[in-house]
């Protein structure tokens, strides 16, 4: 069996550039196409043309909103989680605490000692044993 490339080389000389090459029909002797043809198929062109951006326009257009709705998705539930840490009265962080926390970027390994948030370990809940002796619920996931 033999192989065949797909490398096709020709023997005879290169084809001319285009504007030295022979053309079977003189363009000077063929009758000018028609202004009403010509406005048609620019027409066709550009009607095609806008439908075509008009329909990525949409599609864009859906992405972006579900995009925002996500945002504020987000924003809502870290609205709600903000508020629920704002109910726990031994939470208490200062405005200070923030600030020396986020210019303490160096220090990022902090170890259970180093935090202190105000809340001993005996006021949290024991991780050994469910709240009243109850199974907890399997975590909700929503569908999209």
């Amino acid at each position: 069996m033999s192989t065949s490339s797909a490398l096709v080389t020709s023997s005879g000389a290169p084809p001319p550039p285009e504007e030295d090459a022979e053309l079977p029909v003189d363009l000077s002797q063929l009758p000018a196409i028609p202004a009403a043809k010509s406005l048609l198929l620019i027409n066709n062109f550009v009607a095609s043309r806008f439908l075509a951006e008009q329909r990525w326009a949409i599609i864009d257009q859906g992405a972006v909103k579900r995009v925002s709705d996500n945002v504020t998705r987000v924003e809502i539930l870290l609205a709600i989680l903000e508020a629920k840490l704002n109910s726990i009265p031994d939470l208490s962080v200062s405005d200070a605490e923030v600030a020396a926390a986020a210019n303490d970027e160096g220090n990022v390994n902090l170890n259970a000692n180093q935090m202190d948030l105000g809340i001993s370990d005996q006021d949290l809940p024991s991780m050994d044993t469910e709240a009243n002796g109850t199974p907890l619920p399997a975590p909700h996931r929503p569908t999209a």
